[in-house]
Order: C-alpha cells, then structure tokens, then sequence
C-alpha cells in the first residue's frame, strides 16, 4: 500500500509539472502563443501564420523579450523564417542573460533587420536552460535537435518592408552562412551554448549594443517603460489557446483534482 501510495502522489507531481508554463517569450512582437513554449520550433509547435503582424522597417529595431522565471546564464538565440517552419536563418547568436534576482524582466534587444521585402515572416527566439546542465556546454541545432534538454521557443508573425527580395537576400546568407553582425562581441560556436552566459543589461539595455532607444513599432510596449518591472503579460490575439489565466488555472486544478480522484480510486 505504502508503495502505492507514494506511486501515485509521484505520478500527481508529474503531471503537475507537466502543466508549467513558459519561462521567456517575447513581449513585442507579441508571442503567438504565450503558454506553452517548450516545443520546436515555436512553442505548442509550428509556427502560425494565422495570427495578428507586427510591421517592421529594415534596420535596427527593438524588440522585447519578458522573462518571469529567471535562469542563470542561459543564452538566446534570434533567427527568422519566412512563411514555413525552416528557422536556419539565424541573426543574433550567444545573446547573453540578464542575471538578476528580479523574476519578471524585460530585455530590450536592438536587432538589425535585413532589407528584404517579406509580408508574412516569422521572429524566432529560443533560450537554452543552460543551467541545467551543470557546467561545460550543449547543442541545439536550427531544426530543433541536440543535446540541450531544456529549451524555451516563442515566435511572432512579423513583416519587413525593404527592397531585397526573400530569395536573393536567401541565396546571400547560404554563401556567407550566420556571420555575427557588425560589432557582436558574443561570437562563440553558433548552435553550441555555454553555462554562464551573461551579460550587463543595464535598464533592460544589452551594455555592449551603446543604446538606450527603443526603436520600431514596440516603442509603444507596455513592455518598453523604464519603469520598476511588473508582471505585465501579453495575451495574444487569435484561437481560443489565448486564454485567461483564471480560465488556465481553473483548467489546471480540475485536471490535478481528476487524476487524484482517479489514482485515489485505484488504490
């Protein structure tokens, strides 16, 4: 009995964990899908073109990254797709954490957008839980495999109104591969992340990018206030996933309450 009993109150944990949420996703653009972002390539899976755009001109832009859970020296990663699931174009790589005691934290990221005329992108941000895997390093491809066990995923629909074409600025990028942009210091293997990946965000602002001007369309944030941060959460706009956190929670504590009357019955 004894060992039944604590079977079940193991499966009851389990299953609670299994109903966590995600940990970082982005603020602006709005994430598509602010609950569960723990699978490739966009969280709850693919990416959704179905969902509202955020209209970006080529250039420098700042987007905003919230982060609710905090993990030390666990890295980003910044990469695009154009209208399919195919996330190999990869912009900024070895993004540094904001190590910080406060939970809820919004980093301001100034990313250079290329000029290429495309309606209906996709912004990817992936975050390694490096400190998970207690020291040295571990990979994660841009299809979504490798030995990073615990990795966080949001994307946003987006449209970038340059000139280049998708296909030329393409054929570019496969002749050069991922080159770190021009003044990147964070240049180590791409795809290969690193315990202790950090670096000084002073007011949100990554230090060695020199700016403190939120630019682009998430200038108007709630997300983009120098103010003392607060758990302000984006709710995306769309499909019925896009639910309230009373509706979430009240979800959550029925199935938790069904799988103990379950196991209780079956003790």
């Amino acid at each position: 009995m004894g060992a039944r009993i604590l079977s079940a109150a193991l499966l009851v944990l389990v299953l609670g964990l299994s109903l966590t949420e995600a940990h970082i996703r982005l603020s602006c653009p709005p994430t598509i899908d602010a609950d569960i972002l723990k699978n490739w390539p966009c969280g709850s899976g693919n990416m959704d073109y179905s969902r509202p755009i955020t209209t970006f001109a080529p250039g420098v832009n700042t987007i905003t990254i919230e982060e609710f859970i905090n993990h030390n020296g666990a890295p980003m990663r910044v990469a695009l797709a154009f209208g399919d699931q195919d996330f190999s174009w990869v912009l900024y790589d070895h993004i540094p954490h904001w190590d910080s005691a406060v939970s809820t934290k919004y980093y301001k990221f100034q990313v250079n957008l290329p000029d290429i005329n495309c309606t209906n992108c996709a912004l990817q941000v992936v975050n390694p839980m490096t400190d998970k895997i207690g020291g040295g390093s571990c990979t994660y491809s841009t299809n979504g495999t490798g030995s990073c066990f615990s990795v966080y995923h949001t994307c946003s629909r987006i449209a970038i109104t340059g000139t280049q074409s998708v296909d030329a600025w393409k054929a570019s990028y496969r002749t050069s591969g991922y080159q770190p942009p021009a003044g990147w210091t964070y240049t180590d293997t791409p795809n290969v992340y690193n315990a202790g990946e950090a670096g000084n965000w002073p007011g949100g602002f990554l230090a060695s990018q020199n700016s403190s001007t939120i630019r682009g369309p998430c200038a108007s944030s709630p997300s983009s206030s120098t103010a003392p941060f607060s758990p302000v959460a984006p709710v995306p706009v769309g499909p019925p996933k896009a639910r309230s956190a009373a509706v979430k929670i009240g979800a959550t504590s029925a199935f938790l309450l069904l799988a103990f009357v379950v196991l209780v019955a079956w003790m």
